[in-house]
């Protein structure tokens, strides 16, 4: 499901927002696995298609996204 969402071409971005001078929202995601390499961060925004990566992790049991998310 991570491929299909197009994970890898994430990898090594920076999804920064609107600038802030001083940063309340910031999130860091590492993934690597046998098909996936992917290192991205960003600043108050996602990269896109984060509700299907949101719903991969669902499917494979990481509940609760939407409050953190």
């Amino acid at each position: 499901m991570l491929l299909e969402i197009g994970i890898n071409d994430w990898n090594m971005k920076n999804y920064d927002g609107s600038m802030e001078w001083f940063a309340i929202f910031q999130w860091t995601l590492d993934i690597v696995s046998d098909n996936i390499n992917v290192h991205c961060q960003e600043q108050y925004i996602f990269p896109p298609n984060w509700e299907g990566f949101k719903t991969a992790l669902t499917a494979i049991g990481i509940a609760g996204l939407d409050n953190i998310l």
